[in-house]
């Protein structure tokens, strides 16, 4: 495994599991029990591998420190500012169901390719700031970002409705995101009681305290298993919720920067 901190994880549509780290890219022989490393000699925009992503057509994209790159099992193609992108660091990547390719860029703002065409988003385009950290989709297909100040989902009309942390009692700064299988929201960062489960259908706002040990500053990542229990990544391991108490998992104590939770529940 390249570097020592793996910030992301995806499975490719081949079955192969990638791993984002600071020191390239890398996924899984399961036949050889090893790891098969890129780095910018391989075509990598940089080492300093923040996301992945897997498109509609199976080729998989790196978010990195200077650009993002897509690999499509042969050859490889990247992207930095002036290509498309408005900055020079990519935070995160995410495919949706309709084959855009979306970039956070903290202090940059949202870059989506689509078609071949490369539209942004600012904060005069609606975005709470420009400080976008990640992106996800919900079950009814609405694409939503996480901001330094809030979160935002594109509506119908493909105009941004943003939410003040203000507005989401309990949480501090957003810093990760994931959904659960109603299609609810759940929130988690820094100076945060807990984290936040927001219901936009019924526009609820629930707060589940973590308790003072737990640090959502360090960690990213939150899954829900085929139980139905959610799992964040925090700074102490991964931590479960299963809808009435916590539990810290594993033997792993430590930061833990990347959670996944596969369509399969795994």
């Amino acid at each position: 495994m390249p570097g020592e901190r793996i910030s992301d994880l995806v499975f490719g549509l081949d079955g192969r599991l990638w791993a984002a780290t600071d020191g390239g890219a890398a996924y899984l022989d399961v036949g050889a029990n090893e790891w098969m490393v890129y780095t910018t000699a391989d075509g990598l925009a940089d080492d300093e591998v923040n996301g992945l992503a897997v498109d509609a057509d199976g080729a998989i994209w790196f978010a990195t420190e200077r650009g993002a790159s897509r690999y499509d099992g042969v050859s490889w193609q990247s992207y930095r500012r002036g290509d498309g992108l408005q900055g020079t660091s990519v935070t995160s990547v995410f495919s949706d169901r309709e084959g855009n390719v979306w970039f956070a860029q903290y202090g940059s703002g949202l870059a989506c390719l689509k078609n071949g065409h490369w539209f942004q988003y600012t904060e005069s385009e609606g975005l709470p700031d420009e400080g976008v950290r990640q992106v996800f989709q919900t079950k009814d297909g609405v694409i939503w970002v996480v901001c330094r100040s809030g979160i935002a989902r594109l509506n119908a009309e493909n105009q941004w409705q943003s939410y003040h942390r203000s507005k989401l009692p309990g949480l501090g700064e957003p810093y990760t995101a994931g959904v659960d299988a109603q299609g609810a929201v759940w929130i988690g960062g820094p100076s945060s009681r807990g984290v936040v489960r927001f219901d936009y259908s019924s526009r609820r706002v629930s707060v589940y305290e973590l308790g003072q040990t737990v640090d959502m500053s360090k960690g990213k990542g939150i899954g829900q298993d085929r139980d139905g229990a959610i799992w964040f990544g925090t700074g102490i391991g991964a931590v479960r919720f299963d809808g009435s108490s916590w539990s810290l998992a594993g033997g792993f104590r430590g930061v833990m920067s990347a959670v996944y939770g596969s369509e399969d529940g795994t």
